[in-house]
């Protein structure tokens, strides 16, 4: 339940600002790093020392500042992640102090433990790792897509169509594997 979790969460909600304009901020410089890439490429070409220099100059700017926030980013997320953890953890615990002696006759003590360690680290990484790749990868797509209309309105709308065409190939696949 996203709302549960949203609770358990909530008290690093500073944390998970900074984690997520990390988050933003390194997307985009990963968003921009190509076009400084073919830029120092171009220059290379034609000879160009000026135009060299300043597409060189925006691709150590960009990738150093892809490197410094996705490690913060990285950093933060794992944190918080670690912090809702504890707080499951903690809650969970207090939970079984309340329970009368007859339910730790039912229930296995393994059980108790799995519930403790291993399923609540399962919830650190939805905090920390899917909800963060799954935010970066939808904002590098969107930026990268922008950009390509920017480029070449004609050549972003093919490969938006083709796009299309591969995922409707692909749910049509799945259908037909789930129909077998």
């Amino acid at each position: 339940d996203w709302r549960r979790l949203w609770e358990l969460a909530s008290r690093d909600r500073s944390l998970l600002a900074v984690s997520s304009l990390s988050l933003v901020v390194a997307a985009l410089c990963d968003v921009a790093v190509p076009s400084f890439s073919a830029a120092a490429l171009s220059a290379v070409v034609s000879s160009d020392s000026a135009a060299f220099s300043r597409a060189l100059r925006g691709l150590v700017i960009f990738s150093l500042g892809s490197a410094v926030f996705t490690g913060l980013r990285g950093g933060f997320f794992s944190i918080a992640g670690s912090r809702v953890v504890a707080r499951l953890r903690f809650k969970l615990m207090c939970n079984l102090l309340r329970q009368e002696i007859s339910f730790f006759d039912k229930h296995d003590t393994g059980e108790l433990t799995s519930r403790l360690g291993s399923d609540a680290a399962k919830l650190s990484n939805v905090v920390s790792y899917h909800v963060n790749i799954i935010a970066r990868q939808s904002i590098q797509a969107a930026g990268g897509l922008a950009y390509l209309f920017f480029l070449n309105g004609k050549m972003a709308a093919a490969s938006v169509g083709g796009l299309l065409l591969m995922s409707g190939v692909s749910w049509l696949n799945g259908a037909f594997g789930r129909w077998l």
